[in-house]
């Protein structure tokens, strides 16, 4: 499911789970959490870099046959197992950098945004499709991508559900460096070496500062984001949306 390789101070956690293009199913955000939790209380390591075996895909969201039997209950319960990840990336005491060459859409999308750094590759793509499965982006996307773009670019991106390139994120300030997918993990190497030369303890509190001037604003919304879910999976679209995805379909929402 994930692989992880540890040089002097630079740890890597490669998603390996090609059969289901790196879905975060229950397993795998059980798994991402304690790998994070793991290296961040490792003295030795002062950078975190999250990459993708697959050459198409960082993440490709949720684990849509596992949670297509998920109701009210369930939906809360993976929610909030989803907020768990984002906030523990997010919050980590070791700056995390996203490695994404391929779709990064969905759960993948929030686990990018959630990320302290971003790199992109020309092949990298963005979006929210949950709309298109009878829900909202649940795992904080609906909250942190204020923390890139205004409102009016915000909901366009969740309300159609539309998947970017490189270039519209680019100039939406979703990402810090657009790289040659050649030259990815040689570039990140390189940046994640610059941070380790950087003081540790300046890094753990200029992320906790940087990121008190977002959790305050935010922390009621995501609560609430977390019940929209539950509720969206307990609605008829939502068997719907899912139904079609499995059956590779187009959604019909109407009936």
């Amino acid at each position: 499911m994930f692989r992880i390789e540890i040089k002097d101070s630079l740890a890597k956690i490669y998603f390996c789970k090609t059969e289901n293009r790196n879905a975060l199913s229950i397993e795998a955000l059980d798994a991402l959490i304690n790998i994070i939790k793991e290296l961040n209380n490792d003295l030795g390591i002062k950078t975190i870099s999250i990459f993708s075996e697959l050459n198409n895909v960082f993440v490709s969201g949720a684990d849509i046959r596992e949670f297509s039997k998920f109701r009210y209950k369930e939906g809360k319960d993976y929610g909030k197992k989803g907020h768990l990840l984002m906030n523990t990336i997010e919050n980590s005491n070791k700056p995390i950098i996203a490695a994404i060459n391929g779709y990064a859409v969905g759960g993948g999308f929030e686990l990018a945004l959630a990320c302290h750094i971003k790199f992109a590759t020309e092949n990298a793509k963005f979006g929210f499709p949950e709309v298109k499965l009878g829900i909202l982006p649940g795992f904080g996307g609906s909250q942190r991508i204020f923390d890139y773009v205004g409102k009016s670019i915000a909901t366009d991106l969740i309300l159609t559900g539309k998947i970017i390139d490189v270039d519209v994120a680019s100039k939406y300030s979703l990402i810090n460096y657009l790289v040659d997918s050649n030259n990815l993990e040689i570039e990140i190497e390189k940046y994640a070496l610059e941070l380790a030369s950087n003081s540790s303890t300046g890094i753990k509190f200029a992320i906790k500062s940087i990121n008190n001037r977002f959790n305050k604003v935010r922390t009621n919304a995501l609560n609430h984001e977390i019940e929209y879910l539950a509720e969206c999976m307990n609605n008829k679209d939502f068997i719907e949306g899912t139904s079609a995805f499995l059956q590779k379909r187009k959604q019909n929402f109407n009936d």
